[in-house]
């Protein structure tokens, strides 16, 4: 484009579409010093084309007051601001026509908006943009917005990105639920923006390979970050990241509180998969009342997922899922009232995550179960996870688990209230619990429960400080435990190593194998049948067992090596050495 070398200067927009002096020729610059008022950074630089018929967007193309025709044409690299649309910024007028206007432009493909408070209801960008708030811009929900958000990326706005700035919800002046940005297009990146004070969800999406980066969502009235398939049939969303982020509601009270803080739900007709959710900060207040408040959730229809790295402060459960096929990894779990991980499904990994159940600004030990699997979990790995100061369980297996492997974990437990550090309820099978290290601490209970348990195998952990039983076999009703194995172990500081204890007419099976463990002394609550064991000393008029069973004396010598029970079902007597 060539211009004639005359430069007209005017104060505002206004004086230059208002212009009827005759211009010294075609395509005349012109120098704007603001929008409404010189300095606003509504101004800029134009040209005149008086050939010109563009559509007038009031803000890149504007009408002229001359005789001539023609348009005032702004001059601009490669970013839009709303304040060349007139938005003033001043916390007090409202922008959100201004605003709409810079982001449904054709030649708006970049928005940068600069300092200043903008006054806004529903914003909606209905094509790709890529949209930049300065450090100082705030997007401040109009009061009494209706059921409005601030924001709304439609799902023709695919590969928009939002990058910084301030989103407030200004909840205190609502009257209506209002979410801060609401993503309905797939792959929209949110990143380094600040989303507080929304009088219902923070960010809340239905759309999918959503990048949800290095925000901060605080003191939302409903949750923090949000993702679920619309209720459309086929409609699932996939791949999404939320990463880096710190989502806080913490500053809620228990009782106000309803829901979790960051959240990922599909439903009975649409699936969630392939979800990332890494090195985010969580938080909400300490023993809230309502069981919903999680701090991490990933349920309903949901599978093949991460959840790792992140810590979560707070809350009845610090990460739940209903995923199969998910890991929960490097997790760091804090004071979450009832568990801190919990998870009730199958094919689900759980390690080297460290739950902590103490509330750092009470001392006090709040956190019921360290992890629990529940639901219809089978095929599970709980590995490696250090879990410290739980009121009841360090790891938790509601009854019919099966195929579970506990392996690796260290349990150290203080609470006097605390039964066990690995509590299995009833019919629970083919569980496999090894290399563990378990820590009563001298007023914790017992190390390991194992109610109407079969094909157990509890080898080379070690149990120090129980105050009642290293393990103890529970049954009830007309169950039999079997199928039993307890070798390698290590026992210190325990009153009862082995027990079991019979309810009803229960009973121990025929396939109990007892053996290589140290520190396994007392047999006296034995109620059935032990095929084999180890200890030192006699065990004539000490242990119990039936007709069949051995005893490996391991500070024998000859003739007193080796002992067959060879008489008195039940009976602590009729052991011949061999």
């Amino acid at each position: 484009m060539a211009f004639n070398n005359a430069t007209i200067t005017f104060p505002t927009v206004g004086d230059m579409t208002s212009y009827t002096v005759p211009l010294l020729g075609i395509d005349t610059r012109a120098t704007v010093l603001g929008y409404n008022n010189v300095g606003d950074d509504g101004g800029g630089e134009f040209y005149y084309d008086s050939g010109s018929s563009a559509t007038v967007d009031g803000g890149v193309v504007f009408s002229t007051s001359m005789s001539t025709g023609g348009r005032w044409i702004r001059l601009f690299n490669t970013s839009l601001n709303p304040r060349f649309f007139g938005a003033k910024g001043d916390g007090t007028t409202d922008d959100s026509t201004d605003f709409n206007n810079c982001l449904a432009s054709t030649y708006a493909s970049h928005v940068d908006i600069s300092d200043g408070t903008y006054i806004v209801q529903n914003l909606t960008i209905s094509s790709a943009r890529t949209v930049t708030l300065s450090a100082g811009a705030t997007l401040k929900l109009k009061a009494s917005a209706g059921a409005n958000p601030i924001l709304t990326v439609s799902a023709t706005a695919q590969y928009t990105k939002i990058s910084g700035g301030v989103f407030d919800g200004n909840k205190a002046n609502q009257t209506s639920t209002n979410n801060g940005i609401e993503i309905s297009a797939d792959d929209v990146t949110i990143q380094n923006c600040q989303v507080t004070s929304t009088s219902w969800i923070g960010i809340h999406g239905t759309g999918n390979r959503p990048f949800i980066l290095n925000n901060y969502v605080q003191n939302t009235d409903y949750i923090g970050i949000y993702f679920e398939p619309t209720t459309t049939s086929g409609k699932k969303i996939e791949g999404g990241i939320i990463e880096g982020n710190t989502v806080d509601r913490s500053m809620l009270t228990n009782t106000s509180i309803v829901e979790g803080a960051l959240k990922v739900h599909g439903n009975s007709t649409n699936s969630v998969a392939k979800w990332r959710i890494i090195n985010n900060l969580v938080k909400l207040p300490i023993s809230p009342t309502a069981v919903a408040c999680v701090c991490i959730e990933v349920q309903n229809n949901t599978t093949n997922c991460v959840i790792s790295n992140n810590i979560t402060n707070g809350g009845q459960i610090g990460i739940s899922t209903g995923s199969p096929y998910t890991s929960i990894t490097g997790n760091t779990i804090d004071a979450a009232s009832l568990y801190g991980i919990e998870s009730g499904v199958s094919f689900v990994t759980i390690t080297g995550n460290a739950v902590y159940g103490v509330d750092d600004s009470t001392g006090t030990a709040v956190t019921q179960r360290g992890i629990t699997l529940d639901g219809t979990a089978t095929n599970c790995t709980i590995s490696a996870n250090t879990i410290y100061n739980t009121t009841q369980n360090g790891i938790y297996l509601t009854a019919s688990r099966k195929y579970i492997a506990i392996t690796g974990n260290s349990i150290s437990l203080s609470a006097a209230s605390v039964p066990y550090a690995i509590n299995m309820e009833g019919t629970c099978s083919f569980i496999n619990i090894s290399g563990n290290q378990l820590f009563g601490n001298a007023i914790t209970a017992k190390g390991i429960l194992v109610t109407d348990g079969s094909y157990v195998t509890i080898s080379s952990n070690s149990f120090d400080s129980f105050t009642q039983n290293g393990i103890l076999m529970l049954g009830s009703g007309t169950n039999v435990t079997d199928n039993i194995t307890v070798m390698n172990n290590v026992f210190h500081s325990v009153n009862v190593a082995f027990a079991f204890q019979a309810g009803g007419t229960s009973s121990m099976g025929n396939n109990i194998v007892v053996f290589g463990n140290t520190g396994l002394k007392n047999y006296l609550d034995f109620k059935n049948e032990v095929l084999l064991i180890t200890g030192s000393g006699t065990p004539q008029s000490a242990v119990t067992a039936s007709v069949g069973a051995q005893f490996l004396r391991n500070d024998g010598g000859a003739n007193t090596t080796l002992y067959i029970k060879e008489s008195g079902t039940n009976t602590n007597t009729g052991w011949v050495g061999k």
